[in-house]
């Protein structure tokens, strides 16, 4: 199967413009699909979160780097680093390209000094001890990145995009038809009134009954709330798969009572952050102990998702009634 792959180009923009002109060429003749800032309409999101979708869909992530750290957002960290260290929480693969210190010939514009220059420093040390590639023009960078791509790429194979018409034919799409066939036969049968309507109503009062002190940052205050009332906030965000990273933070939101979607390393101190993932890990293990989330493997990460239980308790939460209780300073 003809497979392309997304792949996100990252780097400072005006003084590399011709170099990523020619990475987005070189790219395009690869048969592959190159994404990057400049490709983007302005929208109503924050650039930040624009920036995590397109990485999010892709599938390698190309970085390029000269004598310029960029352009920084509200929390000091430059675009071009915060994209790569997100692309590595998010295990996609990645590839950087740094410009030779032999090349003396480059515009003084687009060479950082003082503080920028300390930045872009501290950023180039964290490939001192992984691969990282070494330029000596746009031609150069060029030819080094069709070859190091396609060896990336065969040591790397991701999910990529197809056509349409191939996709349906595929044996991994068949198979995922064919699971999600038997899952919702799975659903009719356990919503069928005969079927063992105690085991449901056993597990909701298990979850009653498990109950946790939480201290809510909106008003510092401990509250108790039960494995329950934590598992309707929690349900609805994994009918669909996510990845481990997402799920945590869906978690920790909803434990510290907040509504985020980001890393929350920059919001808490740091007793506090474990307080909440401790509490996470603890609603996870019994969640999944019950039968409701599992998690399994993708790409060497972890993924979550509802189980057939965890959908067929949340359908009858939705058109039934429970009782879920949060108890404030107990």
């Amino acid at each position: 199967m003809d497979t392309k792959y997304q792949v996100f180009i990252s780097s400072t923009y005006v003084d590399l413009k011709e170099q990523r002109e020619q990475v987005v060429k070189t790219v395009l003749r690869m048969g592959h699909l190159p994404v990057g800032m400049e490709m983007f309409d302005a929208a109503d999101d924050s650039q930040w979160e624009t920036i995590k979708r397109h990485i999010n869909n892709s599938d390698y992530y190309l970085l390029i780097i000269a004598h310029r750290y960029g352009s920084e957002d509200s929390d000091g960290m430059g675009f071009t680093e915060k994209e790569y260290s997100y692309a590595l929480e998010q295990n996609i693969p990645c590839i950087a390209f740094m410009i030779d210190n032999s090349i003396k010939d480059w515009h003084n514009d687009f060479i950082d000094s003082g503080k920028q220059k300390k930045k872009l420093d501290k950023f180039k040390a964290r490939f001192k001890n992984k691969l990282v590639n070494f330029w000596t023009s746009k031609d150069n960078l060029a030819l080094q990145v069709s070859h190091s791509l396609s060896t990336l790429i065969t040591n790397n194979p991701r999910i990529g995009w197809v056509r349409a018409n191939k996709a349906t034919t595929s044996p991994l799409v068949a198979e995922e038809i064919s699971r999600l066939s038997k899952e919702n036969n799975e659903l009719k049968i356990l919503l069928s009134e005969n079927n063992k309507p105690d085991e449901i109503e056993e597990v909701k009062n298990i979850l009653l009954n498990i109950k946790y002190k939480i201290k809510y940052s909106t008003d510092h205050e401990y509250k108790t709330i039960d494995c329950l009332s934590i598992f309707i906030l929690v349900g609805p965000g994994l009918v669909t798969e996510i990845s481990n990273f997402h799920y945590y933070n869906h978690v920790d939101s909803i434990v510290a009572g907040i509504e985020i979607e980001d890393d929350m390393s920059n919001i808490f101190e740091e007793n506090y952050q474990n307080e909440i993932r401790e509490i996470s890990i603890s609603i996870t293990q019994n969640l999944s102990m019950l039968d409701l989330i599992s998690s399994r493997k993708v790409d060497k990460s972890t993924h979550w998702t509802l189980t057939t239980k965890g959908k067929l308790l949340l359908t009858r939460i939705k058109h039934g009634s429970t009782a879920s209780t949060i108890d404030n300073n107990k």
